[in-house]
């Protein structure tokens, strides 16, 4: 959760720098106009939000934290308490950025009507990606626990997005939101009256386009290792399986379709374990040959009929 806390306060440092140095109206400047005042506000509402955050993860991990300490399945709830913590932490980190961005439109939007837009803009933006981006990590972070609720509970598939809604997630959040934010600014230059100068504007494409290239990149890895990594351990679960091992099983991660093929390769050499007892257990009873040919050619009830003949030879008298 730590990392999390960490991804929330670099994205607030990166938002209160763009809307000082990257947002292209002259009032930016005032937001630091009173710098004791303002950095003063922005600590505190920093410290505020993180001991909010710590509070909060703590409150939805005390289940999940009793679970493991007591051992044996997870509870419905205690299940449901450790698949769910990611989406639940991210939304109060949602909260938190909404609340701050509140607070900031308020410092801004009696004397500066203009800056307090850009303010409202950048921060639900920045808050939308900060929001995936902590539920993504989450999920990544809480991977072990969530896999160990899985395995010794009772599989829900609708416990986690799917691998769609994960790429189209991955793709709203670093490519459509940074690309929005720069049709906004262009969009403002061309049909109001506000009137950028040519260096401000660019320099607040070129900061936003940075910004999306970085937040991109971390979104595509956080995703592409969420289904690498399962598709990679079910490749080496079958490669023992092709050298002649039985015992086979692996980690479910979550809900999604990766989750239910995983569910399914154990299952699968669940009932392929079963069969291969029932056939040892069958060739000690009535003998290996006689069991080849039942497994190869079936059985039925009811017998068959068969003529026979038996021959009797008297040598005593001979």
């Amino acid at each position: 959760m730590l990392s999390m806390l960490a991804a929330n306060l670099i994205g607030a440092v990166l938002v209160f720098a763009f809307v000082r140095y990257g947002v292209p109206i002259q009032e930016s400047d005032a937001i630091v106009a009173d710098r004791v005042r303002n950095f003063a506000i922005f600590g505190v509402y920093l410290a505020f939000a993180g001991a909010v955050s710590l509070t909060a993860a703590a409150m939805m991990l005390k289940s999940v934290i009793r679970w493991r300490l007591r051992g044996g399945p997870p509870t419905r709830s205690e299940q449901m308490a450790a698949l769910h913590a990611p989406l639940r932490q991210a939304i109060v980190h949602l909260v938190l950025w909404i609340l701050g961005g509140i607070i900031f439109v308020f410092l801004t939007i009696t004397e500066m009507p203009g800056l307090a837009i850009a303010v409202i803009v950048t921060v639900c933006m920045a808050a939308t990606t900060t929001f995936g981006f902590t539920y993504m990590l989450g999920e990544r972070i809480l991977r072990p626990v969530a896999a160990q609720a899985l395995s010794e509970g009772e599989f829900d598939r609708t416990m986690a997005p799917g691998v769609g809604t994960r790429l189209a997630m991955t793709w709203g959040l670093g490519t459509l939101m940074p690309v929005a934010g720069i049709i906004l600014l262009c969009s403002t230059q061309l049909t109001t009256d506000l009137e950028f100068s040519p260096d401000s504007l660019a320099w607040a494409i070129l900061l936003i386009s940075i910004m999306a290239i970085v937040q991109a990149f971390a979104l595509s890895m956080l995703t592409a290792t969420q289904i690498s990594d399962p598709i990679r351990q079910l490749r080496r679960a079958i490669e023992r399986v092709q050298r002649g091992a039985t015992d086979v099983r692996v980690e479910v991660f979550d809900g999604s379709e990766i989750g239910r093929l995983q569910v399914g390769f154990n299952r699968m050499m669940k009932e392929s374990d079963e069969r291969r007892l029932l056939r040892e257990l069958f060739g000690q009873h009535v003998g290996e040959d006689v069991a080849r040919r039942a497994l190869k050619f079936g059985t039925e009830l009811g017998g068959e009929t068969r003529f026979v003949a038996v021959l009797f030879v008297d040598m005593v008298g001979s």
